[in-house]
């Protein structure tokens, strides 16, 4: 009676067994997840940011954004103001050589030669004098001239002391000799009809100037410039219809003009606006034709 059953001594045995399980598989005793804070602080020593990638427009994506900003509407003004001074200029010089070709030249007895060489020497240098627009030509910086300071000239361009070289000591004696020999072989206003050829020439390239030197717009340059050329070629040409001599002398001049027209238009290749060639057609950007008696 006084054993002990062995249910009994295996009973507090079973209990902690029970209760060292229940402890060992408990939530509070299992591994927890690391939860980042809210805001974790980085060193920006050791931040290395992404490297951005440049974004390359398509042809599409382009064209959609000149279509957002298209180009200034034409300044159709431009074009009857140039034909209005040409014709102004022309109409005078012609009106003055008939002139003095009747009043005046013929009365200098030997001096006839010597005038007629200086009257079409001073053309040749001065014809812009009657011009209606503005035909400064480049030379120190002034307000007005539009850009020219500021291109990109071609790698071949002649040095800037060759310019007046060719204009002063070549190409102006050259027209006049030529203009002499004409009116020695036709005499008088008769050598006029002649010569007018070369004064219409020379209003041309005013007209020219004024684009190219004054409003500075290369494109327009670009697309008159082989008018100056073409009309130097007729000039060469009436002129070897009365004195082959005179033809010869004055079709010289067309070699220099030549070389001038490719520089132009080299000039008009390499200089760029926001990527893109100046306008063929003159714009209203800010650049207008006006007579020198406009505001």
């Amino acid at each position: 009676r006084g054993g002990i059953n062995k249910n009994q001594k295996m009973r507090p045995v079973l209990i902690s067994l029970l209760l060292s399980s229940a402890l060992a598989f408990s939530p509070a005793s299992l591994p927890r997840p690391a939860i980042k804070a809210p805001h974790t602080y980085v060193n920006p020593t050791t931040y290395h940011a992404r490297p951005l990638t440049k974004h390359t427009p398509t042809s599409l994506h382009a064209s959609y954004l000149d279509s957002l900003n298209p180009p200034p509407p034409v300044e159709y003004a431009s074009f009857p103001k140039h034909l209005i001074s040409l014709s102004f200029e022309f109409t005078v010089i012609y009106s003055l050589l008939r002139a003095a070709f009747t009043f005046v030249v013929p009365r200098l007895g030997p001096l006839q030669t010597p005038a007629t060489f200086l009257i079409y020497a001073f053309l040749s240098l001065k014809s812009r004098t009657f011009s209606l627009c503005d035909n400064r030509r480049p030379g120190k910086r002034e307000k007005g001239q539009l850009g020219w300071y500021d291109r990109t000239m071609p790698t071949w361009t002649p040095p800037g002391v060759f310019f007046p070289i060719m204009w002063c000591l070549i190409i102006t004696p050259l027209r006049a000799l030529s203009s002499v020999a004409v009116h020695n072989a036709a005499g008088g206003v008769a050598a006029v009809a002649t010569t007018k050829w070369l004064v219409l020439h020379l209003c041309v390239g005013d007209v020219w100037n004024t684009i190219n030197n004054v409003e500075g717009r290369l494109g327009t340059s670009a697309l008159l410039v082989p008018l100056v050329l073409l009309s130097a070629l007729n000039a060469g040409r009436q002129y070897a219809g009365v004195s082959a001599k005179a033809g010869v002398m004055l079709t010289a001049t067309v070699g220099w003009l030549s070389v001038a027209t490719c520089l132009i238009w080299r000039t008009w290749q390499i200089n760029k606006r926001d990527g893109k060639r100046d306008v063929l057609l003159p714009r209203k950007d800010g650049r207008r034709t006006r007579f020198v008696f406009e505001d």
